[in-house]
């Protein structure tokens, strides 16, 4: 056997002795040789690979919905601990471990529901905010203040907790909240809250 083995053709000796390392694979061992090299584990997806049908629009369009026709939400519908994501399932951040970051959806009312983001990390409010004002018919709905000339000055809150701005539209008040805030280890970052209370009559009750 020896014999036939040294006289085989360097390709076809090959082929064989990566066979057999994969017959010893599936034996529940494996067959190590300086032309078969271990194969190394995979890694750990990154969190740009994560995905998640949790899209934050979907879920506050939901509650302007039911708002807009005068009904109310429950707790056992909407409240939601975990990870909200854009239109292409991707995380709104990534928090300060690295992880995708997660965020806390409260019925603090039957007629208003808040999202806020629980962790730390690289939100970007502005660009949020821009999310949801295109996917959500915001455009034209920031609430105005006291008009100077012909120009109307958007209503935004400002203060040492932060700034919020508020849009009017189907049947809604959003109300969005930034505010800075920092972690005992000195990481900071945003916080963000998004308001949304029905402004519609309720529908009565029979």
């Amino acid at each position: 056997m020896n014999n036939v083995f040294s006289r085989m053709h360097p390709v076809v000796k090959g082929l064989l002795v990566a066979g057999l390392a994969v017959v010893g694979v599936g034996l529940g061992y494996l067959v190590y040789s300086a032309d078969v090299e271990p194969v190394e584990p995979l890694e750990p997806a990154p969190v740009d690979e994560y995905h998640a049908d949790n899209d934050i629009v979907m879920t506050i369009r939901s509650v302007m919905d039911t708002f807009e026709s005068g009904d109310t939400i429950t707790v056992e519908d909407y409240r939601f601990t975990g990870v909200l994501t854009d239109g292409e399932g991707r995380p709104l951040y990534t928090d300060s471990s690295g992880g995708p970051g997660e965020w806390e959806v409260d019925v603090t009312g039957p007629r208003e529901l808040k999202v806020s983001n629980l962790h730390l990390g690289d939100l970007m409010p502005a660009q949020l905010e821009r999310y949801l004002i295109d996917n959500l018919g915001l455009a034209e709905a920031l609430e105005t203040g006291e008009t100077s000339g012909k120009k109307s000055a958007p209503r935004r809150r400002e203060h040492e907790m932060g700034e919020t701005r508020t849009y009017s539209a189907h049947g809604c008040r959003i109300e969005y909240f930034v505010r800075p805030a920092q972690t005992a280890t000195g990481k900071e970052g945003p916080l963000v809250t998004v308001t949304v209370t029905a402004t519609t009559p309720a529908s009565p009750q029979y």
